[in-house]
């Protein structure tokens, strides 16, 4: 079995507090309270919770890269010890 990284391990527990709603469209918009700029939008409800999973994964390198700080996720802590 693969091991899990430890961005994977935030983004699966980023996708646990996420809220997924049914717009009036019929289509689905998903955020992750507390990762401002987090959203995504699918068909359907599974497929908006996978393009949350990876919009996570994209906004957390980004910050990574940048140095700036991101939300410690259950126990899973991305920032440096210099941030």
């Amino acid at each position: 079995m693969p091991t899990e990284t430890i961005l994977q391990h935030y983004s699966r527990a980023a996708l646990k507090r996420a809220t997924i709603e049914r717009m009036d469209d019929g289509n689905f918009v998903g955020v992750v309270p507390g990762l401002d700029g987090v959203i995504a939008f699918g068909e359907t409800e599974r497929e908006c919770a996978v393009d949350v999973y990876s919009a996570v994964e994209d906004w957390a390198r980004f910050r990574v890269r940048k140095g700036m700080y991101l939300p410690v996720i259950g126990a899973v802590d991305l920032n440096s010890e210099g941030n």
